[in-house]
């Protein structure tokens, strides 16, 4: 388990307690201690804890079990949080974004799609 020192939240302009994000070393709206590029601006929705974290290592250090992943079944919840712009997206949408919110056209980091299996199952 993490030391809960470690844990930083951070929280957009207009605190809404929903776009809380929890993680280690988190700089502004990019990156954690596990993934510090300017790509790494989303986080996720974990679907045991209700809350946004910036990475599943984060989640992991936080909690010491890895984060819950989500069935295809609910690729329509609003699940994946651009730090940039605090726009929640459908796990569809982040999917089929082509690295780049829809909204604010921030650009994710296309390296994320090596582990979205520890986040989304697989599509069918």
């Amino acid at each position: 388990m993490c030391d809960l020192a470690k844990i930083q939240m951070s929280r957009p302009v207009n605190k809404e307690p929903s776009l809380e994000v929890l993680g280690i070393g988190l700089n502004g709206s990019i990156g954690c201690k596990h993934y510090r590029s300017p790509l790494d601006v989303i986080a996720i929705l974990c679907p045991c804890h209700q809350k946004y974290y910036a990475c599943h290592l984060c989640h992991l250090e936080i909690h010491g079990r890895p984060m819950e992943t989500r069935a295809v079944k609910d690729f329509q919840v609003k699940a994946v949080l651009c730090r940039n712009c605090h726009i929640k997206l459908s796990i569809s949408n982040y999917l089929s974004c082509q690295n780049r919110c829809p909204h604010c056209r921030s650009s994710f980091n296309p390296g994320c799609k090596q582990h979205r299996h520890l986040y989304f199952q697989e599509w069918e």
